[in-house]
């Protein structure tokens, strides 16, 4: 591996012509020298001494070095033993990231670290011995975590004198130790109301201590930022070298294969296994605005004028002029703490930064306040006036633009547990794979990119896709998402097949898909995601007759009352229609679901389900409860395969779900 890193380097010591690197073995920044050098991603504190000498002297010979360059190596307790830290200390590593996440073994043990608080406390005296530019991690909003043990984390910290600390909320990734200990009540679920008492606690603390809060996770005395991390968040080009690492030249994004071997492979062949992507001038833009408003240093109009040009000033202060003049906004969220204004710079505050955070868990009901605003005609009026104009074609009930974003931001976990059942998928013998992908209702193409670098990268078929190409379809009833998912993808040069398709229609998009591709739609793996609740309203071809409602939800159509019944025979027929073409490979469906209220009730602030079941029951949408979507499924003769079933939470609150459905 050593090799291959050090030939990745000498073939991309000219790909910035203008500037020089600053790498990270893992990753590298750029300006006109390299300013750090980062060992990052995985466990880069396997590399002995010498090898990393090697790697950074490598990059001294090839690139134009500055003086005393920020040189960081991240590791666990668990790896830095006094004799490992002594060798560490004799490289050219000038600063350690340690992973501590917590000081305290109960917490430990329920993240499943390897390391104990033993090894936490006196891995950091040992390196004190050493290193003075140390940054560690901690972990808040743990279950059972009171305010008391974190402050005591913190105070830890301080005590050791540790000059920068990054903090993160307890995330919990589905199918890890943690999961299953909540799944089964043996734990309770993280609270953000506490993450949010230990957040606030952690500032108070750490800025009395004279440490600067620069990032919104990140606290640095002064002249101990991360340099690595802030060139990221001011949008500096950055080269990144290994499996999985990215890189950014200013204008293009572009990220390596994952596989180890893959990677090794192609370095060999002198062929640089990375993927592309171009990033417009508008994508460049909003990454600023982005990661500035998590930062100190804000927006700066200045660097928008000059990075970007003057209409985007110009968009900018248009847009947020409401924001700038309405004194009676500007106090409210001076009263809620939440933003500030210094000389020409904005920023979030402390508090306002912690809410950032979980924006887009907000962004989906926000995106219904255009309909939400007109409940009297709602719910008294003509339901039409509200819900669309120009003749039928463009919705007024929703701010697309916003639920696209809060949907992307909200979905990420979702997309990965897909991930996983993708790459079995394509990593069974190649002749028991499906020849392709459709994703209906396929938005903007970002799925579908996803997914190719996913099967690329990470499966059996990626080794042969000369010659066994992968077939990607992506549908939608929407002209315009067509035509912005075509421009991505050619792009990101991905070869696609782009065509309009209806959920409700599958015998025409087959035909169409045969006629004009000569692609059998069942030799394909069909996906959706979000999109079966929301397909247009079709009444059963049975009404009478039928099996009593499990359901306790409310549904209608154009402020017309649809019988349960209904609803459920109307979500059985419409899978009959997609029977015929998912028989040999499925449909691999991501679905939100009701609650019954009895479960809601027992649940107030900790489901969603009250302003799901608000946003899409006004809006003509028809979701079901999990047991109710799966019996549906059963009525119509298809089956749900339990192998590849997931839920989210995964308790009696699930209200998103993924299914394979034959």
């Amino acid at each position: 591996m050593i090799s291959a890193l050090r030939r990745e380097l000498f073939l991309r010591k000219n790909e910035f012509v203008s500037s020089s690197p600053s790498t990270s073995s893992g990753q590298a920044q750029v300006e006109n020298q390299i300013e750090t050098i980062y060992f990052g991603g995985g466990t880069p504190s396997v590399l002995s001494s010498n090898e990393i000498n090697l790697l950074i002297d490598e990059i001294y010979q090839l690139f134009d070095v500055a003086e005393n360059p920020e040189i960081t190596l991240e590791a666990n307790p668990d790896d830095l033993s006094e004799d490992r830290i002594k060798q560490l200390a004799e490289s050219k590593i000038n600063r350690l990231s340690i992973g501590i996440q917590s000081f305290f073994d109960e917490d430990l043990k329920m993240m499943n670290r390897a390391h104990n608080a033993n090894e936490a406390w006196n891995s950091l005296q040992e390196a004190k011995k050493y290193f003075d530019n140390i940054s560690i991690d901690l972990i808040y909003g743990i279950p059972d975590m009171t305010l008391d043990r974190w402050q005591q984390n913190v105070q830890k910290a301080l005590d050791l004198n540790i000059p920068h600390i990054s903090s993160y909320a307890l995330t919990v990734e589905p199918k890890t130790a943690l999961a299953k200990l909540i799944k089964n009540g043996k734990i309770p679920t993280p609270d953000d109301g506490i993450a949010h008492e230990h957040f606030l606690m952690m500032i108070e603390m750490l800025e009395k201590a004279g440490f600067i809060h620069y990032e919104l996770s990140n606290f640095g005395k002064p002249d101990y930022f991360s340099k690595n991390n802030s060139a990221y968040w001011l949008g500096k080009k950055y080269l990144g070298i290994g499996p999985s690492a990215h890189s950014f030249n200013g204008t293009n994004r572009s990220w390596n294969i994952a596989n180890n071997s893959f990677y090794i492979n192609a370095i060999q062949q002198d062929r640089l296994p990375n993927e592309v992507e171009t990033l417009s001038i508008k994508d460049r833009y909003n990454e600023y605005v982005m990661t500035g408003l998590r930062t100190v240093w804000g927006v700066s109009f200045k660097k928008i004028k000059n990075d970007f040009g003057q209409d985007y000033l110009d968009y900018l202060l248009k847009n947020a002029e409401v924001f700038l003049t309405s004194e009676k906004l500007i106090d409210f969220l001076t009263h809620l703490g939440w933003f500030q204004k210094k000389n020409n710079n904005y920023s979030f505050t402390d508090q306002g930064l912690f809410f950032a955070r979980r924006a887009t868990s907000y962004g989906v009901t926000v995106s219904y306040l255009p309909m939400l605003s007109q409940m009297q005609h709602l719910l008294f009026g003509n339901v039409s006036e509200v819900k669309q104009d120009n003749g039928g074609q463009q919705e007024i009930h929703v701010d697309r633009a916003m639920n696209v974003w809060g949907s992307g931001g909200a979905h990420a976990t979702y997309f990965k547990a897909v991930d996983e059942l993708i790459i079995e998928i394509f990593n069974k013998p190649l002749n028991e794979q499906p020849k392709g992908i459709l994703d209906m209702g396929c938005g903007n193409g970002a799925l579908l990119e996803h997914l190719f670098e996913t099967i690329e990268n990470r499966t059996l078929r990626g080794e042969h896709l000369e010659t066994d190409p992968l077939f990607l379809v992506g549908a939608d009833y929407n002209q315009e998402a067509l035509k912005i998912t075509r421009a991505n993808l050619i792009a990101n040069d991905i070869w696609a097949k782009v065509i309009w398709g209806d959920i409700g229609n599958p015998v025409k998009l087959a035909s169409d898909l045969k006629d004009e591709y000569n692609i059998e739609l069942n030799d394909l793996l069909n996906m959706r995601t979000f999109l079966d609740h929301n397909r247009i309203w079709e009444q059963p071809s049975k009404t009478n007759n039928l099996q009593e409602s499990l359901s306790a939800g409310a549904y209608a159509t154009n402020g017309i009352l649809l019988p349960n019944e209904w609803v459920e025979q109307s979500l059985v027929e419409h899978f009959q229609k997609w029977q015929p073409f998912i028989s040999k490979f499925g449909l691999l469906v991501i679905e939100l679901h009701t609650l019954d209220p009895n479960i809601t009730s027992k649940n107030i602030g900790f489901t969603a389900a009250t302003a799901y079941d608000a946003t899409h029951g006004f809006s003509d949408q028809y979701i079901l409860e999990l047991a109710v979507f799966e019996e549906c499924v059963k009525r119509s003769g298809l089956s749900v395969d339990e192998n590849y079933t997931r839920k989210y939470p995964a308790d009696e609150r699930a209200n998103i779900s993924i299914h394979l459905i034959k």
